[in-house]
């Protein structure tokens, strides 16, 4: 063999020899099983925080929706009240109920409520007084006469008119975080309203109509 085929030769073997430093010419590495698990751990951990955080942006949000509904309802109650010169028990009894249902829906879970409605006037003496009072049970949660401290302001009463004042207390249990919180998160509204077309709505008793 001449010596330019043995420079061919020598020349195509080097070249078809893997490289020291090629992909190919690489050992495979072992993946260790410490990576595998620490990626299971880590996963498993992440759950334990990503959980509660996902139930308790649901349960803020359900909380801030019955905020509103409650403070849209006792708004609304007060003032129907105060659109009308009087009420029977019955109406005014029927129109307490309707407003509880749409804070407490008939298909959803109910959750404790108190409502009231209060007609407050001006005493002798210039004090808040209770002319008459309803509630969700079906009755006088004040007694006529009594006084009224849950005004605010007296000065937004002059005297031969009155004021419709709305309440409504809310009790809304928690559903996941009710392990941890033992009392529930409690919503209480008032409203308060000029009578529209009297001086003052007048509520008759029994179930028959105002005089």
């Amino acid at each position: 063999m001449t010596r330019a085929a043995n420079w061919i030769r020598m020349l195509f073997e080097r070249r078809s020899a893997p490289d020291a430093y090629s992909l190919d010419a690489r050992p495979a590495k072992a993946r260790s099983p410490e990576a595998g698990l620490a990626t299971t751990e880590f996963a498993l951990l992440m759950s334990f925080f990503l959980v509660p955080l996902l139930w308790g942006l649901l349960e803020a949000s359900e909380a801030m929706t019955v905020n509103r509904r409650v403070t849209s309802a006792v708004n609304s109650l007060a003032d129907l009240t105060a659109q009308s010169e009087s009420f029977t028990e019955t109406d005014l009894d029927a129109l307490i109920a309707d407003i509880g249902r749409i804070v407490n829906p008939a298909d959803g879970v109910q959750h404790p409520l108190d409502i009231k409605v209060v007609s407050v006037v001006l005493d002798a003496d210039d004090n808040p007084t209770v002319d008459w009072s309803r509630d969700d049970l079906q009755g006088s949660p004040y007694s006529s006469g009594s006084a009224y401290g849950k005004l605010g302001d007296p000065s937004l009463l002059i005297p031969g008119d009155s004021l419709i004042v709305a309440e409504m207390r809310y009790e809304y249990e928690l559903s996941f975080f009710s392990n941890f919180f033992s009392s529930p998160v409690i919503f209480e509204r008032h409203s308060v309203r000029y009578p529209r077309l009297v001086d003052q709505v007048v509520l008759c008793s029994g179930g028959g109509d105002c005089p």
